[in-house]
């Protein structure tokens, strides 16, 4: 609404088709919170519309209603504003991943806009676009939802009425997702294990055994470990730095008493478990491509990363008949994205059941 009381002034102007405009002042608030007037003009309508200067005014009265104060400030100065205090309260893997999504998709798309002007069609245009070039659904929900952030931001300091990202579907992804890796067998991982030299040996093993994330395992102490043998996931590595476990559930102690596995941590000896030569956890990125990768290339088995080690661990416990509780618990993960992400049925987990179904149903048929 307009901050101060003004009527505003009609005038008439052009030679052939006569046409009625109003001038008044807009509110502008700056981006330190201030005020500052513009003057508009605006277009009300021609003489055949509006006969009078009377009905002019009116319209102009109608307009100075509606008109509401605007927010000089791009989304780029938003972004900055919004990265100096919003940032800091987040997770470094939360707003690291915000950040790089900003700089790479959202701020060379609406950068230089007004925040206020950006409107909503522009942003389903705009994640339709990034479809159509190829963009997979979870890039798309990761663009989606950096902006929103932003925009809710903008929404809560009233810079803007709403998000206007608020309520928008995300379209078909025209490429598929990334396929499942493979489920890795036990004597595949014994045989990676044996080819690689420590401390990857027993990362591998430790990683296949508990199916904890490759940040939780490389942020591991000889500390976390107490007496009864039980390992406590406390912290996690992230692009080399300290944090957190990545939900509350993830932070969590996993009894490996009385196991070689629990011997074999044991000796990696003080500090991180898993170690450069500088002492400093190893860098996952480095040790997945100049160690663990092409030694599985030599032995013939599919890898697509570390996480792969998490899935095998979910799926094998899983088809062991342990209670989705206690799995969704080992790994640090809610029950019902255990299921959605982690269990991948084969042939085999489907022929039992359906070979009893259909049994109890035809032996009394004749």
């Amino acid at each position: 609404m307009i901050q101060r009381y003004q009527k505003g002034h009609v005038y008439k102007t052009g030679k052939r088709i006569k046409v009625w405009y109003a001038m008044f002042r807009v509110d502008l608030r700056t981006e330190d919170g201030g005020l500052k007037r513009k003057q508009r003009n605006v277009r009300l309508g021609t003489l055949s519309e509006l006969p009078t200067k009377f009905a002019a005014q009116q319209k102009l009265t109608a307009l100075l209603g509606e008109t509401k104060t605007e927010v000089q400030m791009t989304l780029t100065q938003l972004s900055k504003k919004w990265t100096e205090s919003v940032l800091p309260t987040l997770k470094h893997t939360t707003g690291n991943g915000y950040l790089k999504t900003l700089r790479t998709h959202i701020l060379p798309a609406f950068g230089s806009a007004q925040v206020a002007a950006i409107h909503r069609s522009e942003v389903e245009r705009f994640l339709a676009d990034k479809a159509m070039r190829g963009y997979r659904r979870n890039t798309l929900k990761s663009m989606h939802s950096a902006l929103s952030a932003l925009l809710t931001w903008a929404a809560a300091c009233s810079w803007v009425e709403r998000n206007v990202c608020s309520g928008i579907k995300l379209p078909r992804a025209l490429t598929p997702e990334k396929p499942v890796s493979p489920i890795l067998q036990r004597e595949q991982v014994e045989q990676l294990a044996g080819m690689l030299e420590e401390p990857y040996s027993t990362l591998v093993l430790f990683l296949d055994t508990t199916g904890a994330r490759i940040g939780e395992a490389i942020g591991i102490k000889a500390s976390d470990i107490d007496a009864e043998g039980n390992v406590h996931i406390s912290r996690r590595i992230y692009e080399g730095k300290s944090d957190t476990p990545k939900t509350r559930k993830s932070k969590r102690v996993l009894p490996l008493g009385g196991t070689n596995l629990l011997s074999r941590l044991r000796q990696r000896g003080d500090g991180y478990l898993f170690r450069s030569r500088e002492g400093t956890p190893v860098n996952p990125g480095n040790a997945l491509k100049r160690y663990v990768r092409p030694a599985a290339r030599e032995l013939g088995i599919t890898l697509s990363g570390w996480h792969a080690f998490r899935h095998t661990a979910a799926t094998q416990m899983l088809r062991a008949k342990v209670s989705p509780k206690v799995v969704s618990d080992i790994l640090g993960h809610n029950v019902g994205m255990l299921l959605s992400t982690y269990h991948h049925p084969e042939m085999e987990d489907f022929r039992l059941p359906l070979q009893d179904r259909a049994g109890g149903l035809l032996c009394n048929v004749m």
